[in-house]
């Protein structure tokens, strides 16, 4: 990279850890826009060339390892569901670095996966969106309607999201990094999605 495309990363990472940071120290409501930029000495107009808002800030690691996941939900045999492909492919990528920050075990405030209302509207979208594309691009049954199937695809993906949050609410109940090894978060995860598929049936339901 030339000095200027360094210089835009480094303008960039700086926000980012300083939004962390202030959303650790301050909690997430509470951090504003203008806060982030004067930590880490820029100004707003600066902070919205790279973000367009705080709750992109405190995505962004997720964001930056959507297009793994994808790849890895893209590349599922054709016989597995989509919730089981969803699982699988971040089973798959769960040991490596790019799979973390769906945990938000390294970085991140949990809080703001915990609660909902914490995130805009369009970040959800963004990232349903994103898991449901993936769906769709593995190969249909010829004899569904693409209506149909599309509903699916959106369902599955905001049914997963709702797993993984609720993973990490309970990862994070049981004391999270400081107690329970990341290994703790990805047999959550399974837990979850295995409720899903039972129909959140206990054990010895019938």
């Amino acid at each position: 990279m030339g000095l200027r495309e360094r210089k835009k990363v480094t303008t960039r990472e700086a926000l980012h850890a300083a939004a962390l940071r202030l959303f650790a120290e301050r909690g997430f409501r509470e951090t504003t826009v203008a806060m982030i930029a004067e930590a880490a000495n820029v100004s707003e107009r600066t902070f919205y060339r790279y973000f367009t808002s705080k709750e992109e800030v405190a995505l962004a690691d997720v964001l930056r390892a959507l297009p793994r996941f994808e790849m890895a939900i893209r590349s599922r045999p054709a016989s597995e569901d989509p919730l089981r492909a969803t699982l699988n492919a971040f089973l798959s990528i769960a040991d490596s670095p790019e799979a973390r920050p769906f945990a938000m075990l390294y970085s991140g405030p949990p809080m703001i996966w915990l609660n909902a209302r914490s995130l805009a509207p369009h970040m959800f979208v963004r990232l349903e969106s994103s898991l449901s594309t993936a769906l769709l691009a593995r190969p249909a049954d010829p004899g569904e309607l693409e209506d149909a199937r599309r509903y699916r695809m959106v369902l599955a993906a905001r049914t997963s999201l709702v797993a993984f949050r609720t993973a990490l609410a309970r990862y994070h109940e049981v004391g999270g990094m400081t107690a329970a090894p990341p290994e703790r978060f990805v047999a959550l995860v399974r837990e979850a999605f295995a409720l899903v598929e039972n129909g959140c049936r206990s054990p010895g339901g019938a």
